[in-house]
């Protein structure tokens, strides 16, 4: 005997619209709610085309194939394009680090600037 996750799933879901369907209309309600969590059960679960009329539902191929240009189109590697302009540049930690902390340091230097600028004008 196997374990099926949807198995488990389907029984979940019919036990549900039985129980729904019992409280709302009783014995009838849970009739009808057990026949309406089959079929969701099923839908969702087996593996069936339902409208199309195919029968079992396949893989699709999903494969490209790569468009021949004749030689005509240039490929070129993504490193080494015709031109480097704007591509990052490679760094050391300590440059990194020495960079951002100018930055840093920069921002509250100006900051300071601007908040001692803004006090003066208040007391004035």
């Amino acid at each position: 005997m196997s374990f099926k996750l949807s198995d488990l799933f389907k029984t979940g879901i019919k036990a549900a619209t039985t129980w729904v369907g019992s409280t709302i209309g009783g014995p009838k309600g849970a009739a009808i709610g057990s026949k309406v969590g089959e079929a969701i059960g099923s839908s969702l679960f087996d593996r069936k085309s339902m409208g199309s009329g195919r029968g079992d539902l396949d893989i699709i191929d999903t494969g490209v194939t790569i468009p021949q240009f004749g030689g005509r189109m240039q490929a070129f590697r993504p490193g080494s394009g015709r031109t480097n302009k704007g591509y990052a540049e490679v760094v050391n930690f300590a440059t990194l680090n020495s960079a951002w902390d100018a930055r840093l340091s920069k921002f509250y230097t100006d900051d300071y600037k601007v908040k001692k600028t803004l006090d003066r004008k208040k007391v004035v």
